[in-house]
């Protein structure tokens, strides 16, 4: 039975208060109902057939990025949707500095990034000195059974037609796990109508067919050449292919070239 057709409404007030979430704190699963029951009116939901079931394996959902909001409203519909087990999202440092809303975030255990600088002084200030390794502490998750949420581009990207070209981090941390990937192209109806993303509007979640990139990793990492998972040019063609599919879900177009790609495109292999 796939979970994700029980809920996909969020119309239903009662049903959001009187959901069961088994796999969170009390004060996420506060948090999430509070959410929805505000903005799960915004949300439409394609494909949720393509969602995998709750006891499967753990899997890296991919997603394009917008907007700041999406995050925390994003976060909020898997988590519900997959009845409380946590997804780990991949987010910028700043936002565990936060007052409340990084408490809100340390509910899910993300995974810190710390390349960026802090849009105010006092929150720099606050910056980590030890800064951990995102890839690292991602497989960390992995191997505890954890899902992850990742933006490959990277940062909000405004640009309503193209999306950014994706970070190769998101491609290493396939090749040392072999974990499967879930695309989710993320769509606004303001971008169709009026050619620009806004900073909170409807949005659809538009969720493609799992990737299992097993047979180009075997083939790469077995092989001759290219041997080892942290081959800079296996990890780009996954997180090109990656990005293609994304490209198709959520409307806009990615023009950018890998290294090389033309690999990855001839061994890709799908599976539910």
């Amino acid at each position: 039975m796939n979970y994700f057709n029980e809920s996909a409404d969020f119309r239903n007030p009662v049903k959001i208060i009187f959901k069961k979430l088994r796999g969170i704190s009390p004060l996420g699963r506060l948090f999430i109902k509070i959410t929805l029951l505000l903005f799960g009116s915004f949300i439409r939901i394609k494909n949720p057939e393509k969602m995998p079931l709750v006891r499967q394996n753990p899997v890296i959902f991919a997603f394009n990025h917008s907007n700041s909001f999406e995050t925390i409203l994003l976060a909020a519909t898997l988590i519900y949707l997959r009845n409380g087990r946590v997804i780990s999202f991949m987010i910028d440092w700043m936002f565990g500095k936060i007052p409340f809303l990084g408490l809100v975030f340390r509910q899910i255990n993300p995974v810190y990034v710390f390349s960026k600088k802090a849009r105010w002084r006092w929150l720099e200030k606050r910056k980590n000195k030890e800064h951990h390794d995102p890839v690292k502490e991602s497989l960390q998750r992995l191997g505890e059974n954890v899902s992850l949420g990742i933006y490959p581009e990277g940062c909000r990207n405004k640009n309503a037609f193209r999306l950014k070209r994706g970070k190769p981090g998101l491609g290493q941390i396939v090749t040392h796990s072999c974990v499967k990937i879930l695309p989710i192209g993320i769509d606004y109806v303001q971008r169709r109508t009026r050619n620009r993303i806004p900073s909170i509007g409807r949005m659809e979640l538009i969720i493609g067919d799992t990737i299992d990139f097993t047979e180009l990793l075997t083939i790469n990492l077995c092989g001759s050449h290219n041997h080892h998972p942290d081959n800079p040019f296996l990890a780009s063609s996954i997180t090109h292919q990656v990005m293609k599919e994304l490209s198709l879900l959520c409307g806009k177009k990615y023009l950018h070239n890998p290294r090389i790609a033309a690999s990855a495109d001839k061994t890709l292999k799908k599976g539910a």
